[in-house]
């Protein structure tokens, strides 16, 4: 039997992980296209940790945002430091093709920019309904449980 030790498969496995992060951040996923829809939402989330004298340790808040194209279920997630158009409209023309139609919740804040940029913006109000009884459009796809 052939004996590698621990510290061969660690690194090797450690290149595998640099690898699949390279090739992400490279090659970054291509949402929707013309007429296409592509749902967003994005979440802040945070939890508490016990310790071991019994205290509870929070950890700060982390904003996520996600989009997922409904056809294909393909889908990207990105950390951000808030949800702002500023921050948010730059990872959405990384990510999704200009002419896709975007569903948003509420999402007024991206409004303007997401039209500039030459994509078609559709909000569902989620404190009326979860899915707009006109139009359908809705963001469950998209949804942090």
């Amino acid at each position: 039997m052939l004996g590698v030790d621990h510290k061969s498969v660690t690194d090797w496995w450690s290149f595998r992980r640099d690898l699949c992060s390279w090739d992400l951040l490279n090659n970054p996923v291509q949402l929707g296209g013309p007429g296409r829809i592509v749902t967003m939402d994005e979440t802040v989330v945070a939890r508490a940790k016990p310790t071991t004298n019994g205290r509870t340790w929070t950890v700060p808040p982390q904003w996520v945002f996600g989009t997922v194209d409904p056809t294909t279920g393909d889908f990207f997630m990105e950390l951000v430091t808030q949800s702002d158009s500023a921050t948010l409209i730059p990872i959405i023309q990384r990510n999704v093709v200009p002419g896709s139609r975007i569903w948003r919740m509420n999402g007024q804040h991206t409004k303007n920019g997401l039209i500039t940029a030459g994509y078609q913006h559709e909000t569902v109000n989620r404190s009326r309904h979860f899915v707009n009884p006109v139009t359908g459009i809705h963001t469950n796809t998209t949804e942090v449980q």
